[in-house]
């Protein structure tokens, strides 16, 4: 009798319990019927109940990694650039730094994120006899050894760099060769220069996730010797790489200019009607650069025109007090001193989607006890 009591409890209160359990899916309610149905209780009931247990979590883990796998499809329609321009590697940036190559960025990299595509524009050429000393003339020939400062801002990132400028020719064709051998063995992409002329028309293109990038780089100081051929500004030469891009139906489409006046704001008329050409005939985003100080940035058609970055490591610290009337200089703030603005460095990390820019942000840097680099 007594067990018959037991036997009969544990059946109304294991029912009870089961019918009661919130937020069931209609196949944890098939197992329930089971279980009221069946007649052995105890381990076969908490069997049936961890099944339903684990069924819910087993759910929730499909639910979570589909979550993940949209988020991934997501992040990969995003193409992710981090832009600076003038890179000089020469002179006194190597005098202070050859006895550690890490020093520049050791308090402070501006290169923070990393699987990102980093753009710059590299002013001067790797070469074995080099000019690294205090101030040694404009002719910058680059120590091969500082490659280790392009590696420690490039990290996990892929790296692409424009060599069509007027200081690429301040080396021989040897040492041309010596610089583009050096970048491909360091992984370091490049743009803007050819060992053969018949090359010059190639687009520099990678491949990121889902995305075809493509570059192109272009020079006001067209030069060629040798065989060895630099990328002449015209709209012709422009327009000859958009169509090229456009047949390898390139995702996006970016183009780097060395162009316009030294320390000055304002770019020429010129130069806009060139930057809208360019954005006119499928361009994606247009990066100037020579002036070593900061021009306006325009959103032309929903397409970003920075019509000239700041420097983004250069040892131009002698003249920032030489403003002189042909030259534009600002109040700075730190300094509290009316400079030319050539210490003040400039990024951008900007993502693209669906060919428009997104998001930008912009950083800043500066150079203190003879090029460590500091946040501004």
């Amino acid at each position: 009798m007594i067990l018959k009591i037991i036997f009969i409890s544990m059946f109304v209160f294991n029912s009870f319990f089961i019918n009661n359990i919130e937020n069931i899916t209609y196949k944890e309610k098939i197992i329930e019927k089971k279980l009221v149905i069946n007649k052995s209780l105890n381990k076969q009931n908490y069997f049936i109940w961890n099944k339903i247990v684990s069924n819910k979590q087993n759910f929730k883990k499909k639910d979570i990694i589909e979550n993940k796998k949209n988020n991934i499809l997501n992040l990969k329609d995003e193409i992710k650039i981090t832009i600076g321009w003038d890179v000089m590697l020469s002179r006194t940036v190597w005098y202070y730094n050859q006895k550690d190559f890490w020093r520049i960025t050791k308090k402070f990299n501006p290169i923070t994120q990393t699987w990102w595509i980093v753009f710059l524009n590299l002013e001067s050429p790797f070469s074995k006899i080099d000019k690294d000393w205090f101030h040694a003339s404009y002719l910058f020939w680059a120590n091969i050894w500082s490659i280790q400062t392009l590696n420690d801002l490039k990290k996990d990132n892929e790296m692409v760099l424009s060599l069509a400028n007027n200081h690429i020719r301040n080396s021989w064709k040897s040492w041309v060769e010596t610089t583009i051998a050096l970048l491909s063995k360091n992984n370091i992409n490049y743009s803007g220069i050819w060992l053969n002329k018949n090359d010059s028309e190639k687009i520099l293109q990678i491949k990121k996730w889902n995305n075809l990038i493509c570059f192109q780089s272009f020079s006001y100081d067209w030069w060629e010797y040798n065989r060895i051929s630099v990328n002449y500004l015209s709209e012709n030469n422009i327009k000859l790489s958009l169509d090229k891009m456009k047949l390898l139906k390139c995702n996006l489409n970016l183009l780097s200019f060395h162009w316009g006046r030294e320390y000055k704001f304002k770019p020429t008329d010129k130069q806009i009607e060139l930057g809208h050409y360019s954005i006119d005939n499928w361009a994606d985003m247009i990066i100037g650069h020579h002036s070593h100080i900061f021009w306006k940035t325009e959103i032309y058609k929903e397409k970003p025109i920075y019509y000239s970055l700041w420097n983004y490591i250069f040892d131009q610290d002698a003249i920032i007090w030489s403003c002189w009337y042909w030259k534009d200089c600002i109040y700075d703030e730190k300094s509290k001193k009316t400079i030319l603005p050539v210490q003040i460095w400039v990024s951008y990390e900007l993502i693209f989607k669906n060919k428009k820019l997104i998001k930008s942000t912009q950083k800043k840097h500066r150079m203190v006890n003879y090029w460590e680099l500091i946040e501004y």
